[in-house]
């Protein structure tokens, strides 16, 4: 466990006005205990043997009081239903203190997809537009990063009107829908 405590934080991937999206791994959600985290968890390849020397430390990590958990499989096809639900997740942890932690096992590909898309939906812009964005703010930390591609056709299928949609939608657990939560945050500056 010693291991985990000395690991660095999650990154800022998106910050304006005093809101923050953080992004990184299970074990960098640790220097964050006071900021409320969206784990993004998925479960093996069915047949796929554990990569030596790994081990998933998100059931240590996890905050009850403050995370929420929850699964996306990178491994069977998904839609954009399952990728937009856990972003609408993402935004209801970030509704409660303006920030939020999104993590997974590594910090590669779940977290930083659904991450990207809680970005799209505040700013309205394009998966290459944000992605590219996040590249340079990850290479920056020399943080390695690569979403499944699977995931990325996903979201860059999501063209600006669907992402527009998403506006209206409600947040879980709240009684407000993105474009509510877009006015809080207000003029965009990051």
């Amino acid at each position: 466990m010693s291991k985990l405590l000395t690991q660095k934080p999650a990154e800022v991937i998106f910050q304006s006005n005093g809101w923050y999206i953080l992004q990184g791994s299970c074990n960098q959600r640790l220097a964050h205990p006071h900021t409320n985290g969206l784990c993004v968890r998925g479960t093996p390849k069915p047949g796929a043997k554990p990569k030596k020397g790994f081990q998933d430390f998100s059931y240590l990590v996890k905050i009850p009081e403050l995370d929420k958990y929850i699964p996306l499989d990178d491994h069977v096809q998904l839609d954009s239903t399952e990728l937009v639900n856990a972003a609408l997740y993402g935004l209801h942890q970030m509704l409660i203190n303006k920030s939020v932690v999104v993590y997974c096992t590594a910090g590669r590909s779940r977290s930083l997809a659904v991450a990207i898309l809680m970005i799209m939906m505040i700013t309205l812009e394009t998966f290459d537009v944000v992605y590219d964005r996040v590249k340079r703010i990850k290479k920056s930390k020399n943080t390695r990063i690569g979403i499944n591609k699977k995931i990325q056709r996903v979201l860059q299928g999501m063209g600006p009107e669907d992402v527009l949609g998403y506006r209206n939608l409600k947040i879980p657990e709240s009684n407000e829908t993105v474009n509510q939560l877009v006015s809080k945050i207000g003029k965009l500056n990051f």
